[in-house]
C-alpha cells in the first residue's frame, strides 16, 4: 500500500489522507534494490540461470598508495558454467530520457570488469514504458557494451499477475539477441 502510494505522488504524511499507519521506518532504495534482486533471480531461474551480488575489487595500484579499485552491482547473472552474462543496477530515481552520468559509470565499469557486453539500470516507473538501449563501442579495442534503462512498472503489481509481468520484463531484456535494436 504505501508503495502504491508513493508512486501515485501521493507522499508520506502522518495522520493525514484515507489511510491511517501508527508509524512506520523504510529505506526504499534498499527495498527497491532487494525487490529487483528477488525479481532477477526469479528471471534467470526460468531461463536456469543464477545471480549474484558482491563486491567487484579491480586493477592493481602500479604506483602511489592505495587499495583495489572496487564497484558493486546489485545484479551480475551467470550461466550454468558461471559466466557472466549480464549485469544489472538498481536506480530509485525518477527515470528521463537519460540515466545520470555516474549511474552509467558505475554499470559500464562492471560491464569491463567482468568482460560482460549486456548491462542495465532498472528504474521504477509507474506505467508502461518502453526500454532504451545504447550501444557504448569501446575505442580501446574491446568489445561494445549495450547499456538498457529498464523500466520496472510498479504499479502492475496491483494487478493479478502483475509481478509475473515485472519477471517477464527482466527475462525478456535478457533473452533479447545483443545488440538487436541498434
Amino acid at each position: 500500500m504505501v508503495g502504491a502510494l508513493l508512486l501515485e505522488g501521493a507522499g508520506v504524511d502522518h495522520a493525514a489522507g484515507e489511510y491511517s499507519l501508527s508509524g512506520f521506518l523504510w529505506n526504499s532504495d534498499t527495498i527497491y534494490e532487494n525487490y529487483i534482486f528477488w525479481l532477477c533471480r526469479r528471471a534467470a531461474s526460468r531461463n536456469g540461470n543464477r545471480i549474484s551480488k558482491g563486491e567487484l575489487k579491480f586493477g592493481r595500484v602500479i604506483q602511489g598508495d592505495g587499495g583495489r579499485l572496487k564497484t558493486t552491482p546489485d545484479v551480475v547473472f551467470h550461466d550454468v558454467n558461471g559466466n557472466t552474462l549480464a549485469v544489472a543496477d538498481a536506480k530509485y530515481k525518477r527515470l528521463g530520457t537519460r540515466p545520470k552520468a555516474s549511474d552509467t559509470y558505475q554499470v559500464l565499469a562492471a560491464g569491463h570488469v567482468l568482460g560482460c557486453q549486456r548491462v542495465s539500470l532498472t528504474y521504477p516507473v509507474a506505467t508502461n514504458r518502453e526500454p532504451t538501449v545504447w550501444r557504448v563501442p569501446s575505442s580501446l579495442g574491446a568489445r561494445d557494451i549495450e547499456l538498457t534503462t529498464l523500466p520496472i512498472n510498479l504499479m502492475s503489481l496491483t494487478v493479478s499477475g502483475g509481478q509475473n509481468a515485472l519477471i517477464e520484463t527482466i527475462r525478456s531484456w535478457l533473452d533479447k539477441e545483443l545488440f538487436s535494436i541498434v
